[in-house]
């Protein structure tokens, strides 16, 4: 999964530049980069987060012909696809703004900014992205990169909603990729792990801005299998969480709707995303991690015997 170097092997930089030490990237030496979860850890020999264009191209054709290049976003894959010894790129939007354009339906975003931004910027506009997983930590290139989805029978992932995108190559050359131009790169380069180069721009498609309405609830889960094709025709998105060694299901069923903003108030919502779902739940998982035994007995207190029915912008929900 390192970027393939098609420089010749006489020159082992491929670098002719002259610019000052001023135009390029700020460098740390031997730093430390971890992951999310903290399960992969690398410390490579040079960290470099560039702030232009100009300064990653620098960065990679300034690097010795033999060394892995690698690029890292928000780290939130527990799979090591980052990890290099040589190089590590870090995101950036490299200063630059969100750009939509309303008659395409397209934003052009920088490739470094995460998800949450992205979403803050396209509400205000009267945008939305049609589609998404249920973190927005997630920098835009690794989202797609790994394929990031979210649920919905007549929806498509992150990746299918990319219009095109901008990278630079392991030469430095920097591309335009879309079905039109590059075409082969365009459709292999949307879910590539940062196989191919590193992506700096990427145009997603968007829709009107609009609302879900959310109904959370833990089901028993054989009804929940029963009926799973009606659920699933009677929904815009359902995803359901069997909690193993009970016999429930902790559901998730959002369906667009014009009803008016019915949100929850920041105190529930605190309670349930923050408390519940990451402390609480943490817990239990470092208790049964300690103590496997108590595991099924464990599990039997994870299903909550509330339901929760709501309507927020549809970034809220996702």
């Amino acid at each position: 999964m390192t970027l393939t170097d098609p420089r010749p092997a006489g020159n082992p930089t491929g670098s002719t530049s002259t610019s000052s030490p001023r135009t390029r990237a700020a460098v740390g030496r031997r730093k430390i980069w971890k992951n999310w979860a903290g399960s992969v850890t690398v410390a490579p020999e040079r960290l470099v987060r560039p702030t232009s264009v100009e300064q990653l191209q620098q960065a990679i054709v300034d690097s010795p012909r033999h060394w892995k290049i690698r690029m890292a976003g928000s780290g939130h894959s527990f799979t090591p696809t980052v990890p290099s010894d040589n190089l590590l790129l870090l995101p950036s939007d490299f200063g630059e703004e969100l750009g939509i354009d309303s008659e395409r339906m397209v934003a052009r975003i920088p490739a470094g900014m995460v998800l949450h931004e992205v979403n803050l910027r396209l509400a205000v506009a009267g945008f939305a992205l049609a589609n998404m997983g249920d973190i927005t930590a997630q920098t835009v290139a690794g989202s797609i990169s790994t394929s990031t989805h979210g649920t919905g029978r007549a929806f498509t992932g992150l990746a299918g909603q990319v219009a095109g995108f901008s990278l630079v190559t392991a030469a430095g050359e920097w591309l335009h990729c879309s079905p039109h131009e590059n075409a082969d790169m365009y459709r292999l380069g949307r879910v590539s792990l940062g196989t191919l180069g590193v992506l700096t721009h990427v145009e997603m498609r968007i829709v009107p801005a609009f609302r879900l309405r959310a109904v959370e609830e833990p089901r028993r889960l054989e009804s929940v299998l029963e009926h799973f094709d009606s659920i699933i025709d009677g929904s815009d998105h359902y995803e359901f969480y069997w909690v193993p060694h009970t016999r429930w299901a902790l559901t998730k069923h959002n369906t667009r709707t014009s009803e008016p903003v019915a949100p929850r108030s920041s105190a529930k919502k605190w309670l349930s995303k923050t408390v519940l779902e990451n402390y609480a739940f943490g817990a239990v998982c470092a208790v049964g991690k300690a103590v496997p035994s108590l595991i099924p007995r464990l599990a039997t207190a994870l299903p909550s015997s509330g339901r929760q029915e709501f309507v927020e912008a549809s970034h809220d929900v996702f």
